[in-house]
């Protein structure tokens, strides 16, 4: 540019730099060379350097657009679409500190580790809502409500198949029979729960022992409830109402139906038993003299094996008698064979009545 006056003439050229902190307000730095002819004398030329730094404020205008409301306007925005509340770097674009996908600023988890899958809130995914996010979580299906351990998989505290949060009863026995809140089921009342329950019909009122089952004291198979005599010593067999039977008067021979051997064997068979222990619950208070027990076999083979083997079956149930508590003094063993048939042994059921074993009082 040049400068007139009344005596000088001055020209100048240089550079300036403006640099906009704002829309509105910039800073400004100029250099210039400035050549004064002072007075029109030849030789009389002037060079001056000039620096000068300056501020700008621009009033009025139009206000510059900025469509995602970052504070950077859409002119030098490169990333004019930023969600709201994200923060951005000086170009406009959203800053990500872990790299998750999810702005600073939107990022509730901003130091998920890397890789892991986030929600729109750039926190680990958790899709049962459980506590535990989907990358850590072994059980990522998870009932609703349902508590869980650090894998993420559901508690059952009481092992009765319903999930600790969801299960009313958290604390109920192994084994004990639920309904659909876990809670024990207790189908006859008696304090016993289902599946804990041997007794499970129990009627209502009657005292119970452990297991569910009618107390029954003195073990005589009459529960305590009926039981006319609770005081019945130990195997003495007793009527239905729980009292003792008299012993039996045995003037005949008495065929005790029902025991049996294995076959050409002196092993009692299992139905035998429950026969014996309610013969030796009737012999077991016997003061009338001693007893026979003779064991008989049919006419099938030998005469002396039969001899034999009919001794031994009653050497057995003699035994049984004993160990059960009847007087030994009293027993009396004796082996028949074949020869004292009570039946036909030309039939298979004539045979099988004349093998037997039989009770006698002798003198």
């Amino acid at each position: 540019g040049a400068i007139l006056d009344d005596s000088d003439i001055s020209v100048n050229a240089g550079l300036g730099i403006r640099w906009f902190v704002t829309d509105y307000f910039s800073l400004r730095l100029d250099e210039r060379y400035v050549l004064t002819d002072v007075g029109g004398a030849v030789g009389d030329d002037v060079f001056t350097l000039e620096t000068s730094i300056g501020l700008s404020w621009t009033f009025g205008g139009t206000s510059p657009v900025d469509t995602d409301g970052d504070y950077i306007n859409d002119r030098k925005d490169k990333c004019p679409l930023t969600p709201k509340g994200a923060i951005v770097d000086l170009t406009g674009c959203p800053l990500d500190g872990d790299g998750d996908g999810v702005p600073d600023g939107i990022d509730r988890c901003n130091d998920s580790p890397p890789g892991v899958p986030v929600n729109s809130s750039g926190c680990p995914r958790d899709g049962d809502r459980d506590g535990v996010d989907d990358q850590q979580d072994a059980c990522p299906n998870t009932p609703r409500g349902a508590q869980v351990g650090v894998t993420g998989c559901p508690r059952d505290s009481d092992g009765d198949g319903l999930l600790d949060g969801l299960d009313a009863c958290p604390a109920t026995p192994l084994g004990a029979i639920v309904d659909e809140t876990g809670c024990p089921k207790d189908g006859d009342a008696d304090g016993v729960f289902n599946g804990l329950d041997r007794c499970p019909r129990t009627r209502r009122g009657e005292p119970v022992d452990a297991v569910g089952c009618r107390l029954d004291a003195d073990g005589d198979g009459v529960h305590d409830g009926v039981d006319a005599c609770p005081d019945t010593p130990r195997r003495v067999q007793v009527d239905r109402i729980g009292c003792p039977l008299s012993p039996p008067v045995v003037e005949e021979p008495l065929v005790l139906e029902g025991v049996a051997f294995e076959v050409n064997s002196a092993e009692l068979t299992a139905e035998s038993y429950p026969i014996l222990e309610r013969t030796a619950a009737q012999l077991a208070e016997w003061a009338d003299g001693r007893i026979e027990v003779a064991g008989h076999t049919d006419s099938s083979g030998e005469a002396d094996h039969n001899q034999e083997l009919s001794r031994q079956r009653a050497e057995t149930v003699r035994d049984y008698l004993r160990s059960r508590g009847v007087n030994d003094d009293i027993l009396v063993v004796r082996g028949f064979g074949g020869s004292r048939p009570i039946a036909d042994n030309s039939t298979p059921e004539g045979r099988a009545q004349n093998r037997r074993v039989t009770l006698r009082p002798i003198e």
